[in-house]
């Protein structure tokens, strides 16, 4: 197994990943992963706009998780609003007595958004090919779950 420093996310988020609102326009997003730091420490999660890094609200900034003994940690970040971009952001802190400012920075995931999910289902017809070329750039709200089984920025194939 790798040597961990700090807070790495393993599951529950992707880059590009959007996430189905409910019916009052939120969602709730439950990342975990592994971490490493001196006794006394405390992983924090945050999610954050992905253009100007402010928080998307007071709530669901610097959050602490739950850490275990095995080296794992793992949050759930309600009422998220439906929007984004959003960043999702961690960090080790030492203890609470430091300032956030100087706790080391940890894994994150980019471009996250909560949403409706569209599903295209199909064979040929649903890959989007057309007759002829057509002007129609990629557009940064629009994710897809790919042939890889990942998360992407939508485009023309």
């Amino acid at each position: 197994m790798e040597q961990v420093y700090g807070a790495v996310i393993d599951s529950g988020v992707a880059d590009w990943q959007i996430f189905q609102q409910d019916s009052d326009g939120t969602a709730d997003i439950s990342p975990a992963g592994r971490w490493a730091g001196s006794p006394g420490s405390i992983v924090e999660v945050r999610l954050v706009r992905e253009d100007d890094a402010s928080p998307v609200a007071a709530h669901l900034n610097w959050q602490a998780a739950t850490t275990n003994r095995d080296g794992t940690w793992s949050v759930t970040l309600k009422n998220v609003p439906a929007g984004g971009l959003y960043r999702l952001e961690t960090h080790v802190r030492p203890d609470m007595n430091q300032p956030v400012e100087w706790a080391p920075r940890g894994d994150m995931r980019h471009f996250l958004g909560v949403g409706d999910l569209w599903i295209i289902a199909g064979q040929s017809n649903s890959a989007g090919y057309g007759r002829g070329p057509c002007y129609d750039p990629p557009e940064l709200g629009i994710h897809v779950f790919n042939n890889a089984m990942k998360w992407a920025l939508a485009s023309q194939p």
